[in-house]
């Protein structure tokens, strides 16, 4: 429903128990060292107190914010081999010391361990700056599409705030009307109930100037890093950004001279065509824009009618007028009107001598 946004809730969520967990770890930490708690394997496994500590706190930071957990788990496939391979160094080269010597072998062994360490930690924190970079230049192009395609949807929000109720209805029958009385304002529906495509079968003479739409072009400008963007907006961007493409392409074929060339009834079913895109484009449009918003940090107030056409607009809501009969019957109309103009005409009066 209008103003649920279940992925923004789920992050939320996240980090408030990631906070729980790490004020529990925390605790547990003050209370073993300096209060000296006594634990049930504190006798036989002494260091596993502060194992489980740290592990708790690196989960903790991990549920708290997807990028910790990126970065840890990068940093565990990297220290992993190294610890491997620094044991196995290890055991190779113990039997090569005598007892005396063995203790340069435990020196030589902590220094490549500290060396070991630091260079983990350049690399988690390296790591880190290159995920908290992406995460903010994910953030600025999702804000800048969810914005281009707000501005796309600009007329919807404004026909919805001058002619619909603004509560919005729960039962589907009167969304379906509400999205009826949408599609009446936005395809220009003239008093009599008929739409362009029908007053084109129905009037040769009848002349619409189609005007182009706005081009979006910055989903073509990152079209090299789009895999960048999360993987839940990725189907809706691109398939409103490719109906875009059709717009165009039937846009400029409706704009041409030719098209006014064209039998009657080819001339409404084209212009009925172009319709359909558009409406098509506006319903692609607004699933992009709700899927961005709910994926995104900072969602912006959900737009009633966005979320409405989204929801329920379908292809049962027009129906493909028969324009040849509706051309038929204007003609039809057109001979008669004639005929009686013809039989109601006064007879002149003969001219005098």
């Amino acid at each position: 429903m209008s103003g649920s946004f279940p992925r923004s809730r789920e992050r939320s969520y996240r980090r408030v128990w990631g906070l729980v967990a790490l004020a529990l770890s925390a605790s547990f930490v003050i209370a073993v060292t300096a209060f000296g708690a006594v634990t049930p394997w504190q006798q036989t496994l002494p260091w596993l107190d502060y194992f489980i500590a740290a592990a708790a706190i690196t989960l903790s930071y991990a549920v708290f914010d997807n990028r910790a957990a990126t970065v840890l788990g990068r940093a565990v496939i990297v220290a992993v081999p190294i610890g491997f391979l620094g044991y196995g160094a290890f055991v190779l080269l113990q039997p090569a010391f005598d007892i005396k010597e063995v203790r340069f072998l435990y020196q030589g062994m902590i220094t490549g361990g500290v060396l070991a360490v630091g260079w983990i930690f350049t690399f988690m924190l390296q790591t880190w700056r290159d995920e908290a970079a992406r995460d903010v230049k994910v953030k600025e192009t999702l804000t800048a599409l969810r914005e281009e395609i707000f501005d796309f949807l600009g007329d919807i929000k404004k026909i919805s705030e001058e002619h619909l109720v603004q509560r919005p209805k729960t039962k589907s029958a009167d969304q379906d009307e509400q999205v009826k009385a949408l599609l009446v304002c936005l395809l220009d529906t003239n008093k009599d109930g008929k739409t362009i495509p029908e007053t084109i079968a129905a009037d040769d003479s009848y002349f619409r100037y189609v005007t182009k739409m706005k081009e979006l072009r910055l989903f073509n400008a990152i079209i090299d890093d789009v895999q960048m963007l999360p993987n839940a907006v990725l189907p809706a961007l691109v398939g409103f950004y490719a109906q875009l493409q059709d717009l165009d392409a039937i846009t400029q074929a409706v704009q041409d001279e030719r098209f006014w060339n064209l039998p009657q009834d080819r001339r409404a079913e084209l212009f009925f065509e172009y319709e359909n895109v558009l409406l098509e484009a506006i319903h692609k449009g607004c699933v992009a824009w709700h899927e961005i918003n709910q994926v995104s940090e900072e969602p912006a107030t959900d737009v009633y009618a966005f979320w409405l056409i989204h929801k329920r607009l379908n292809d049962s809501m027009r129906k493909r007028p028969d324009f040849t009969a509706i051309m038929t019957d204007a003609l039809g109309r057109s001979k008669t009107g004639s005929t009686r103009r013809k039989t109601t005409a006064k007879p002149k009066k003969p001219s005098g001598q």
